[in-house]
């Protein structure tokens, strides 16, 4: 399986979207306290298949008007990306239904069609500051005069905030007060509309309850109890049914059309827009791959046109037959707007300006993987190793879950600081889903199609047992390599507790989520009032503000008091220049990334009483390795090598023969083309 690489003129963000189980998912929102969630979250998403193209891509006149593609080569910026299978579709009411749809409708605000998210958990309707901008740029609708600002259409809002479901606090920049048309003939309803500025992944026009209040507005379901579909309809001022889209956010930003191409023939194609896809007449998009196929798409800018008939806008974009065949298909490509972004024609009389805007703004590369079935008969260009920056200031929504964290080895002195060295933006993230089975943790559908077999022959049919159900099911090693044990160094003796500062109460709540979480996975356990020799002993524990905007905290456990008086082997670390040459020859390289590795190790009860730390509300005592331990690395190291240059004796009747109380007897058995290093 390989990697392709497209170069692009500007830079994209992308975020990763998950699939969970919704009954377990619940429970799990109810354990953490955030069981009321308003639809306005936008945090669960499915897959379910595309249908709004079904019936309407045949016959349909090119009217978009593309101005230009915004690449180099029209060959070798085509990317790739690994085969998208949509997921099993509904076959009764009691199988698992698409859980992240939202209802949609159009609406006419200031002369535009703009889309809303109808979301009946939301007080009241906000739109962002793009949307504002983009929307009332032409003001002359609203009076006589070209030189209205906009605090001319904005008034100062009776609300200068709104808060989130995380409690955070979000500024209202001004009230809106303008006529919302549910069509271009209606007459309006007189809704108040607050603009907020932009947040990321959430929707750029929210139509709350108030909306349904003034306008006698209700929502129901029709059709089949297989896939229900919603109806809006409105009392006032007159009785209106509106025209809704019931549709997940995640397809939103997708595009598709209907191509026929000769062997190795570039064409301009036109793309149709989902129904609720959030654009207005005005906008500018940039249509890219979604994956790397035997027909891909060329980055191309256009326009957008409303086509009244199908309800859709079109779009034009650029396509390429990269085999040699004739091939007629429907290609699924992803949009993103550009407005503000500015365009240069890759023309020879720009060439001046091209390597000035490069040399400005570096080329962004976009890596997709490969479709298993594609048939390319041109050269690529490829990479097998991808790199990210560890500092890329990134905008994410409020919704991003706190996570638990320990610290490295921070210095402490006197009274209890944060330093920035405990607060790294590493650990323990919270688990939002909780899979049931192997066969659900594990996409099948994420691999390729030559691998794909061998994945759920072993992980699923043969070792179902190995797969992690959670993003914190870290397995139990110490089942059969037995506990690691933490001791004080003689002649030492314990700290004193430091103080515990006092957090707010929303911060409170949060932090008590998080140890309840932890308590209910097994990794740590509340501190026992018996007396054990710990004499006014417990490291500080924090709940610090994440670097990213708008995210809850996580908790930070100060380990440096021990550190220094605990027992800590020694450990051994390889050198390069032995690195380099165990590598030679080598051809095929993997990397593991071991998430949570040390809370597989459980630590044994003596060893408890050394981790106690302290929250404003209770004593909590660790019950696996904690990452921040000074010794940690090396007893994990020592694991990694029993596991991979270890087997495990038999007796004669086939059962293990245990050593100890949970240690299984080993005899060395090198695998001569491993080595661990950590």
């Amino acid at each position: 399986m390989t990697s392709r690489v497209k170069p692009r003129l500007d830079s994209l963000a992308t975020s990763g979207i998950v699939s969970p189980s919704e009954s377990l998912g619940q429970k799990l929102m109810d354990m953490a306290g955030y069981g009321k969630i308003s639809a306005t979250a936008f945090m669960i998403t499915a897959k379910k298949e595309n249908k709004y193209l079904n019936n309407k891509l045949n016959n349909r006149p090119v009217k978009g008007k593309p101005l230009g593609p915004l690449t180099a080569s029209k060959l070798t910026h085509v990317v790739d990306k690994l085969d998208r299978q949509d997921r099993t579709n509904m076959t009764n009411a009691s199988v698992k239904r698409q859980t992240d749809r939202k209802i949609y409708i159009p609406t006419y605000l200031g002369g535009y069609r703009v889309i809303g998210c109808l979301d009946s958990g939301s007080d009241i309707t906000i739109l962002h500051m793009s949307l504002f901008t983009k929307v009332f740029s032409d003001k002359k609708y609203l009076s006589n005069s070209d030189n209205l600002s906009d605090s001319d259409i904005l008034s100062e809002s009776d609300i200068p905030y709104i808060t989130t479901f995380s409690d955070n606090s979000v500024p209202v920049q001004g009230r809106l007060s303008v006529p919302l048309k549910l069509s271009k003939f209606h007459s309006g309803i007189n809704v108040p509309i607050y603009v907020i500025n932009d947040i990321p992944n959430v929707p750029s026009f929210l139509l709350g309850n108030d909306l349904l209040y003034l306008g006698l507005g209700s929502i129901s379901y029709t059709g089949s109890l297989d896939d229900p579909l919603p109806e809006v309809v409105f009392k006032y001022p007159t009785v209106f049914h509106c025209e809704t889209y019931f549709e997940s956010p995640s397809k939103l930003f997708t595009c598709q059309a209907r191509c026929t191409l000769e062997p190795y023939e570039v064409q301009e194609v036109e793309f149709v827009l989902p129904p609720a896809s959030p654009v207005i007449r005005t906008d500018h998009i940039l249509i890219t791959s979604q994956e790397w196929d035997t027909i891909s798409i060329i980055p191309a800018r256009s326009d957008v046109e409303f086509i009244q008939n199908s309800g859709s806008y079109i779009a034009t974009g650029c396509v390429a037959n990269l085999s040699n065949k004739r091939i007629t298909c429907e290609i699924t490509g992803k949009y993103e707007l550009v407005n503000d972004y500015e365009t240069i024609n890759l023309a020879e009389h720009n060439r001046s300006n091209i390597i000035k805007a490069v040399q400005n703004y570096p080329l962004g590369r976009e890596v997709l993987m490969a479709k298993g079935s594609a048939d390319i008969q041109v050269p690529l260009i490829t990479v097998h190793q991808i790199t990210t920056s560890q500092n890329a200031d990134i905008q994410v929504s409020d919704l991003d879950y706190a996570d638990t964290i320990m610290s490295k080895e921070p210095t402490f002195e006197g009274e209890a600081e944060i330093k920035p060295e405990i607060i790294e933006p590493s650990g323990l993230d919270l688990p939002t889903i909780i899979h049931s089975t192997a066969a659900e943790a594990i996409d099948l559908s994420a691999y390729n199609d030559d691998i794909r077999p061998y994945i759920e022959d072993i992980f699923i049919n043969k070792y179902p047992e190995v797969v992690s159900l959670h993003s914190l099911d870290a397995g139990n090693l110490s089942l059969t390599l037995g506990f690691t044990q933490l001791r004080l160094r003689e002649g030492e003796l314990l700290p004193r507790a430091k103080r515990i500062f006092h957090i707010s109460p929303s911060d409170q709540r949060h932090l008590d989520d998080i140890c309840d979480l932890l308590i209910k996975f097994g990794y740590i356990m509340r501190s026992p009032m018996a007396p054990n020799g710990c004499h006014l002993y417990g490291m500080s524990a924090y709940l610090v503000p994440r670097s990213k905007p708008n995210c809850l905290g996580r908790l930070i456990v100060d380990f440096s008091p021990i550190n220094q008086l605990i027992q800590s082997p020694s450990a051994v670390i390889p050198e390069i220049s032995a690195t380099l040459q165990f590598l030679q020859g080598k051809a095929l390289y993997s990397s593991l990334d071991l998430r949570y590795a040390y809370l597989s190790l459980r630590i044994d009860e003596e060893s408890r009483k050394l981790t106690t730390f302290l929250t404003p509300t209770g004593s909590f005592q660790w019950l696996a390795l904690p990452t921040g331990s000074a010794n940690s690395p090396a007893y994990f190291t020592d694991a990694c090598n029993r596991i991979l240059h270890y087997e495990p004796v038999y007796d004669d009747e086939g059962n293990l023969i245990y050593e100890a109380e949970n240690v299984v007897k080993l005899r060395r058995d090198v695998m001569e083309h491993v080595c661990n290093y950590f």
